[in-house]
């Protein structure tokens, strides 16, 4: 009171407990976020797709982004899935994008970032990209 310290409170946690909740609550906040799939999920008899997986093996052994292209239901975001549990980046989150559903410049701002104001012309910041 007054600047003069009168008492104090402490609480204390079994420190096990604490980490316990943590992981708990990261794991239920992962689970949306999790590439499900391996090159074990793929079926195939085919030489293109032997090839399609080798490119899957050598694509996750680099940092670099890679864009899948292709028609509806040939399988892109199941060969993310892939690249992402080969890459060093498997227990990080994975997050698929259906870019068809976005227009072009706001998928084009979310994946290369803008500056604030590009779009309205009011300015306040940036917003970097992935």
């Amino acid at each position: 009171m007054e600047g003069e310290i009168i008492g104090a409170i402490a609480s204390f946690s079994n420190a096990s407990e604490v980490v316990g909740i943590e992981h708990k609550v990261r794991r239920s906040h992962a689970k949306g976020f999790m590439a499900h799939y391996t090159l074990d999920n793929l079926v195939y008899e085919s030489q293109v797709m032997r090839g399609v997986v080798e490119q899957v093996k050598q694509f996750a052994q680099s940092d670099s982004t890679v864009l899948i292209t292709g028609e509806t239901g040939t399988g892109k975001e199941l060969i993310a899935h892939c690249i992402h549990n080969l890459s060093s980046r498997k227990k990080e989150p994975f997050v698929a994008i259906n870019c068809s559903a976005l227009p072009e410049n706001l998928l084009e701002s979310e994946i290369f970032g803008h500056e604030e104001g590009a779009f309205t012309g009011r300015r306040r910041g940036e917003r970097l990209g992935c």
